[in-house]
């Protein structure tokens, strides 16, 4: 039950895209364009309803064909298009610039009205430049205007005509930059593979260099680790056993970064749309701002010759317009396995903890020996493996699986922004936040208990060795537990900043292609991570340490002088076991 109400609070949280709504003014109810509008969320219909009435007045009054523009203009400058791509996004269509000249030019209303700012028709763009707009409708026979209501029952809606003419201009404004493209199967803008949304091309290279280093660390002392129980299986019993299942866990992790790393950016977070394998079947003329001896596009994508120069594959799929960054997709194999690596056993490493930290609470309190532990293990397995496959499933049914910008792993993904961070605080933030707050439980439980047993041994004269040594295990304990619970708050915290700012990012980045004010480059003189609409780099930097150390954490704890001894003796056996 608890659960459930977070998810419900957490999808009323989603807000920040634009929201569509009926048209209820009566002037504008029986057009025929469109039925739904967005307006701020501080302006209602309501409010607009004795202004619009006023200026229709006027337009009645001249009750003649040629002010049939003139209606549509005062409609749509009031109440603009709230036009719906599929369920994915929501666009605010105003009039075009053609269709305030229109209105103004066949009808003389205008010259009785008093000055308002909507009728300026500077202030509206061209449909000549390619901007989404509504151009003046084609009509073949023009109605009488009236203020009649239409019956509730009667559709009104978009015509085929002006949703081509909003389809082709969404490609036009999407494709200005070259980092976005029209995708018609979404029908959204949608990030071409190895362009510049959020993130340089800089910053890509540097963080996949981080990104192979800490990896590596990880995966190299989880392995150390689960090595070490293979040589001495009898010295870790339980509890202890249980933080080699979580680096074992952790060691998978890590090697999903690692998949990552191997594979390049583009076998991975890449999908090619409509199958453009062919490469001579192109005569596009390649992108002169998107060099082919880019360093950071050599350490991503593989090279061919192409019209005899050398081109990265990232410049020629940004040509052909068919390799956009996977969102919402279960179809690229590598994409959906790195996927579970990463969400699958991140998930079962935060249960184990939730387990380990209440064994060692019935060891210290209810005084659990290792043997009646062990009675219960099968019944910790079954439910730490199942719970997050579970889940895995659900995620992948719904196809919520879609590639990061800036590292090229797959993780929970969504067209729209607030949808992402709805399902990642429901599906990662949330379960893992709970199995923190249990684990904080156990352990203060566990701290409390120990600290009565040592008031117990401390009456006993004789039990010196025992006070350290159970000092010493609590010391280990608590030092561990806080170094664990310090990383995993800051990637729940990281998570965080990305669902406070997400939608943000992508309405900044998207809109900067329809305003030639906003630069298109990330290497001009502007500096746009500044502001709100930019995603900071030490933020992503912070979460990507903070993930792969707690494999590290975990591994630090067998980290002693018997450990040393047993690896040097292994050793000496393969040394002395030789041919010689």
């Amino acid at each position: 039950m608890i659960i459930i109400i977070n998810v419900i609070c957490l999808w009323s949280w989603c807000d920040g895209e634009i929201k569509c709504q009926k048209v209820r003014v009566p002037f504008c109810r029986n057009l025929n364009y469109y039925n739904l509008t967005t307006l701020p969320d501080s302006v209602t219909q309501d409010q607009l309803y004795d202004e619009i009435s006023q200026i229709a007045h006027h337009i009645i009054h001249q009750n003649e064909n040629r002010c049939q523009f003139a209606r549509a203009f005062l409609c749509l400058s009031y109440l603009p298009i709230c036009y719906q791509h599929n369920r994915y996004q929501n666009f605010r269509i105003k009039p075009c610039r053609e269709l305030c000249l229109k209105a103004k030019s066949d009808c003389d209303v205008w010259n009785s009205l008093p000055n308002n700012p909507r009728f300026n028709c500077s202030l509206y763009v061209s449909n000549k430049n390619g901007f989404a707009c509504f151009p003046p409708p084609v009509t073949t026979h023009q109605k009488p205007i009236t203020t009649t209501m239409v019956s509730p029952n009667t559709p009104t809606m978009v015509t085929s005509s002006v949703k081509d003419a909003l389809h082709n201009s969404s490609y036009k404004v999407c494709d200005r930059c070259h980092h976005y493209g029209y995708d018609h199967q979404s029908q959204t803008c949608r990030l071409y593979c190895c362009s510049e949304g959020l993130f340089s091309m800089n910053d890509k290279y540097k963080m996949t260099l981080l990104m192979a280093i800490l990896a590596s660390l990880t995966f190299t002392f989880t392995l150390i680790t689960i090595l070490t129980s293979i040589i001495r299986p009898q010295r870790f019993q339980y509890p202890e056993r249980i933080l080699i299942y979580m680096s074992f866990c952790y060691n998978i992790y890590s090697l999903a970064y690692l998949l990552r790393v191997f594979l390049r950016y583009d076998n991975v977070a890449c999908e090619n749309l409509y199958s453009s394998n062919n490469i001579s079947a192109t005569n596009q003329r390649l992108p002169t701002h998107y060099p082919a001896t880019d360093i950071s596009c050599k350490f991503f994508c593989p090279h061919y010759h192409f019209n005899n120069r050398l081109v990265s594959k990232c410049d020629y799929n940004k040509t052909s317009n068919t390799n956009f960054l996977i969102v919402e997709s279960i179809s690229h194999q590598p994409c959906t396995i790195i996927f579970i690596m990463l969400y699958y056993f991140d998930l079962v490493a935060s249960i184990w903890l939730v387990i380990l930290t209440l064994l060692w609470y019935l060891t210290a309190k209810k005084k659990w020996c290792s043997e009646v532990i062990s009675s219960y293990a099968i019944y910790c397995h079954i439910v730490t493996w199942t719970i997050p496959a579970l889940l895995v499933i659900i995620l992948i049914i719904w196809r919520k699986v879609g590639a990061d910008e800036l590292t090229g792993l797959c993780f929970i993904s969504s067209h729209r922004f607030s949808q992402k961070g709805f399902y990642t605080l429901s599906f990662v933030v949330l379960p893992h936040s709970l199995c923190i707050i249990v684990a904080t439980a156990f352990m203060t439980v566990f701290y409390i208990s120990t600290r009565e047993i040592k008031t117990q041994l401390a009456q006993d004269v004789n039990a010196r060795a025992s006070i350290e040594k159970l000092s010493r295990f609590r010391y280990r304990v608590c030092l561990f537990f806080i170094l664990f619970l310090t990383t995993t708050a800051i990637v729940l915290g990281c998570y965080y900043y990305e669902y406070i700012n997400g939608t943000y990012w992508q309405h900044w980045h998207q809109n900067r292609s329809k305003s030639n004010a906003i630069p298109c480059s990330h290497s001009d003189g502007h500096d746009h991570r500044q502001n709100r609409h930019s995603a900071r780099m030490s933020v992503f930097v912070l979460k990507l340490l903070a993930q792969l150390l707690r494999g590290i954490i975990v591994s630090f704890w067998v980290v002693s002088r018997k450990t040393i001894s047993e690896w040097r003796q292994t050793i000496c056996l393969l040394h002395c076991s030789g041919p010689f």
